[in-house]
């Protein structure tokens, strides 16, 4: 009995989306801090970053877009859509989250994460 290559054919897509799910963990789990923020702490965490002195301008541009779409009620598909509205949240905020920390210098998004959860008094004196 002879194998049947093409029947292996259905094992691409599912070794893709294998492949999809372990950098999608990975980058959640680099990125945990920034999901355990509150909507207000995030945008906080937007305008920290924006005014952080030497931030190259890729992430600078990152944190306005990730700030922007998660303060806009809008969505590119709408969260009443069964299953896909709540999906396209968790990917755009996943890629934009991926990108953003793969290029912040180091301990950048540590520090900014740490001062946001500071008090507003506490940070105000941390600023300067």
């Amino acid at each position: 009995m002879e194998l049947q290559w093409w029947m292996l054919l259905p094992l691409i897509p599912l070794a893709g989306l294998a492949w999809a799910v372990f950098k999608v963990t990975r980058i959640r789990r680099r990125g945990r801090p920034f999901l355990e923020l509150s909507r207000a702490e995030r945008l906080e965490f937007g305008r920290i970053m924006l005014r952080y002195p030497n931030l190259p301008i890729v992430p600078r541009v990152l944190v306005a877009v990730a700030a922007a779409y998660l303060a806009l009620p809008l969505d590119l598909i709408p969260d009443f859509v069964p299953v896909i509205g709540h999906a396209d949240d968790f990917v755009v905020v996943t890629l934009l989250m991926a990108v953003m920390t793969r290029t912040l210098p180091p301990g950048v998004f540590e520090e900014t994460v740490r001062r946001v959860r500071l008090d507003p008094a506490q940070r105000a004196i941390s600023v300067n």
